[in-house]
């Protein structure tokens, strides 16, 4: 994994960039990590919202903890809820 002081960030922010869209780059200052910059050449908006986002990541572990539904079984419960008129 590269590095770059906060201070190599300031100067070469263009080449620091362009790495990371290699791989991860660690920032320091005096030594210690302090932040990582991220490539993200290629991806869309939503793409990014999502990965980083606290909340979708808490929605799926909370989903991981309930039973699978077939396919079926999703569209059934979505027939249901059309059928009562709930609107999620």
């Amino acid at each position: 994994m590269k590095t770059a002081s906060a201070r190599d960030l300031q100067k070469q922010a263009a080449t620091c960039i362009e790495s990371a869209q290699k791989g991860p780059v660690v920032i320091t200052r005096y030594g210690q990590p302090v932040a990582v910059l991220t490539g993200t050449e290629g991806l869309d908006w939503e793409d990014l919202y999502y990965m980083t986002s606290p909340r979708f990541w808490k929605e799926i572990e909370r989903r991981r903890g309930r039973p699978t539904l077939s396919h079926e079984e999703v569209w059934q419960d979505l027939d249901e809820e059309e059928e009562a008129g709930e609107d999620r």
